[in-house]
């Protein structure tokens, strides 16, 4: 399995950095692997999804069950064609100043594929980087939308 991790300081209580990441209706913006997204269904603690995107220029479809954890985020697999499956976790830690978002993707491929995914772990982690920064503008939009709110409500 190869992994790839990073982490990212969001100027957002853990509450609303969680709102955000927990709206999977918001995955395609953050998740270039992610074309579309569906809620299948879903409880307090789970959601069933069905996805679709490409991955190393292979089209891919899959429904997977996504875990809420109770710091915040959340985890999940999905199987990116015949020849890959992708695990994805999240997890929030509050800080002060906000929210440490941690994320990881590992990626179990067939052998033939392991040396494509080696060359491509560079590509992989900026992706990674890109997906953190995307989650932390719209976690702090989030953020701002609800101050603005609250402001509103006392004038």
């Amino acid at each position: 399995m190869v992994r790839i991790s990073s982490q990212m300081l969001i100027s957002a209580p853990k509450d609303r950095v969680s709102r955000y990441l927990r709206d999977l209706r918001h995955l395609p913006e953050y998740d270039k692997k992610v074309a579309e997204v569906a809620v299948c269904r879903q409880d307090a603690e789970t959601v069933e999804v069905a996805a679709s995107g490409a991955f190393l220029g292979r089209k891919w479809k899959d429904t997977s069950v996504v875990r809420f954890t109770k710091d915040g985020g959340y985890e999940c697999q999905f199987v990116l064609g015949r020849l890959t499956r992708m695990s994805v976790a999240y997890q929030l830690k509050p800080v002060v100043g906000g929210t440490v978002l941690f994320h990881e993707e590992g990626f179990d491929v067939a052998v033939v594929l392991k040396p494509v995914l080696l060359a491509a772990r560079a590509w992989l982690h900026q992706a990674l980087e890109w997906e953190l920064r995307v989650i932390k503008e719209g976690a702090e939009r989030l953020d701002r939308q609800i101050k603005l709110k609250e402001i509103e409500t006392l004038a």
